[in-house]
């Protein structure tokens, strides 16, 4: 019977089948061909049921990334390829000649694909609130179809944000301390200036009676922020309002919903757009796969 992956295995790589996989996939390396692409993803198959639940398998994948010295997008790539072949074994007589980013394009298109390729909403805007659901904060491969979808950062780095915003436009957007430099990036690839961190969400349990408290690389972690970034100039509406927010921990990372009515609150009643949307909100526009 396979051993379910811990909280202590994620961070401790000496597992024998994990490093037997890893010695298997080194030997494949990072090539382009597609049969070295099939091999990658069959091979990850073979010890997938190995990876536990969800997050913990998340976590494997993004060790094997690093210690291939690869991208986790690939890996999620190789083995979607994999399961395509086993299913449909004549996809890769029709592909076996291409380039690998050439059968990238003809694997199905996965929920998140479709929604992330969709056109955004036309119009200038002057508050734009976002909850990126990029991989590094959303989890893994598994993780994606059983909550909720993610995008690679560099999906995320293209977005033609520059076409929602106002000339003068203020960003709210949510970040983890593990991605604060990725979300610097993102912020500036998409023409704001980092100002302040605006709001902190400290989950409580959900009775409000103590902390809830998650996993984290180092410490325990509870927090998450809400960045303000800005472009030309906008004004601040109210003074009081704190930073602090004491709300419980929703599921699969969903914020709360108060977060709207404060940002209002701070700046005002101005066209605004709220990005990866999880649901509608009376007097915003949305763009998401959720909403």
């Amino acid at each position: 019977m396979n051993k379910e992956i811990t909280t202590t295995d994620i961070t401790n790589c000496d597992n024998q089948w994990y490093q037997d996989l890893l010695t298997d996939l080194k030997k494949l390396a990072w090539h382009k061909t597609v049969d070295l692409k099939l091999g990658i993803g069959e091979r990850i198959l073979e010890d997938f049921d190995k990876f536990g639940k969800p997050k913990y398998g998340s976590k494997r994948m993004e060790n094997l990334a690093k210690d291939l010295k690869g991208e986790i997008s690939d890996l999620y790539r190789c083995v979607e390829f994999a399961e395509k072949v086993k299913e449909k074994p004549e996809f890769l007589t029709v592909v076996k000649n291409l380039p690998w980013r050439e059968v990238r394009k003809l694997l199905p298109k996965s929920q998140k694909e479709t929604t992330e390729s969709s056109p955004l909403p036309k119009g200038k805007y002057n508050i734009i609130y976002a909850d990126p659901a990029w991989e590094y904060w959303g989890g893994g491969y598994k993780n994606q179809s059983q909550h909720y979808d993610v995008m690679n950062y560099r999906d995320m780095m293209t977005m033609p944000i520059g076409e929602l915003s106002a000339d003068n436009c203020i960003l709210f957007m949510w970040a983890t301390f593990p991605a604060l430099k990725q979300a610097f990036e993102l912020l500036e690839a998409w023409g704001f200036e980092y100002s302040t961190v605006g709001f902190t969400w400290v989950k409580s349990k959900k009775d409000k009676t103590g902390f809830a408290f998650g996993c984290g690389y180092w410490t325990r972690a509870n927090a998450e922020l809400c960045l303000i970034a800005t472009k030309g100039s906008i004004e601040r509406k109210d003074a009081s309002i704190s930073q602090i927010i004491y709300e419980p921990k929703e599921e699969h990372s969903k914020k709360p919903d108060i977060v709207r009515d404060k940002i209002v609150q701070l700046v005002g009643n101005l066209p605004r757009i709220e990005l990866f949307a999880r649901q509608k909100t009376k007097g915003w526009d949305v763009w998401g796969n959720e909403c």
